[in-house]
């Protein structure tokens, strides 16, 4: 195998990497005044960088012979990184940190701006939690809660002119709802005046026509016992009359000597009331 692909090559590497690391992984940066702190954290970072960097490229030199040799680089290359990486990151952060803390400071200034901004839009948050968010994020963080903020308001606006117009709606069903009983009930009383004065004028119309009723039964009863009066006066004179008649007409065939006896010797005649008797004087039979 050539030996620039021979794998023990990293060897010497790891163990000047442990070294390193090792020697580098205690560093710590004792606030944000501690520039001496912050500066050997950021050069052992880079170096750490470097050597991860340099790592890669070597490995990736070695990969590019032969699959299996490329594992085997791959292998130890992430072992190695894997060695450096916890270290680096762990400076990345405590560096982050500082980094933070310097941009919290520097944000102080303008903390009591941002406040006020927030407050126009009713939002209230805790000083650290502002601190934390650079202009990019407060920007964003305020134009999204503006948003909801203007759009809540519209709503609270709308919600409001609704109500009132439901209240005026109501007002004015009332009030309509107010005239349309009174309207209701000047017709009831109305009809009531009218139903009444038809069932006075009913009343006394049956009174009339009972009078009247009456009165035509009395003038009636009053006529039929006046034509019956008159009928039996007319009935009495006829029979006078007929009576008078008949003793003028019995003593007018007495007085010519006219008798049951002697009927068959006389003839009567009646024209038209005229009655004239006749004596049979003598009767011949000739042959």
């Amino acid at each position: 195998m050539n030996k620039e692909l021979n794998i023990d090559s990293f060897n010497p590497k790891k163990v000047e990497i442990e070294k390193v690391v090792k020697e580098y992984n205690g560093l710590e940066i004792k606030g944000i005044t501690d520039k001496d702190g912050y500066n050997k954290v950021k050069d052992a970072r880079i170096k750490l960088k470097r050597y991860r960097v340099k790592i890669t490229k070597q490995g990736k030199d070695l990969r590019q012979t032969a699959i299996k040799f490329q594992k085997d680089v791959i292998a130890l290359e992430k072992s190695l990184i894997s060695m450096i990486e916890p270290t680096e990151s762990l400076l990345m952060t405590k560096q982050k940190e500082i980094d933070t803390q310097k941009e919290v400071e520097k944000r102080k200034a303008i903390l009591p701006e941002r406040i006020e901004k927030l407050k126009t839009i009713n939002i209230k948050l805790e000083d650290s939690y502002i601190l934390l968010m650079d202009d990019k994020k407060f920007d964003e963080y305020f134009n999204e809660k503006k948003e909801i903020y203007l759009e809540e308001k519209e709503r609270k606006i709308k919600e409001a002119e609704d109500k009132i117009k439901r209240e005026k709606e109501i007002e004015q069903a009332k009030e309509e709802a107010r005239i349309k009983a009174e309207k209701q009930a000047e017709l009831d009383k109305q009809k009531a005046l009218d139903e009444a004065k038809a069932k006075a004028d009913k009343e006394k119309q049956d009174l009339i026509d009972e009078q009247k009723r009456k009165d035509d039964a009395r003038i009636k009863a009053e006529k039929e016992k006046e034509d019956e009066e008159k009928k039996r006066l007319e009935d009495e004179r006829i029979k006078k009359e007929k009576t008078e008649k008949q003793e003028k007409y019995i003593k007018f065939l007495e007085r010519n000597g006219y008798t049951e006896n002697e009927k068959d010797n006389f003839y009567i005649s009646n024209d038209d009331g005229v009655i004239t008797i006749y004596k049979k004087l003598e009767t011949i039979t000739i042959k």
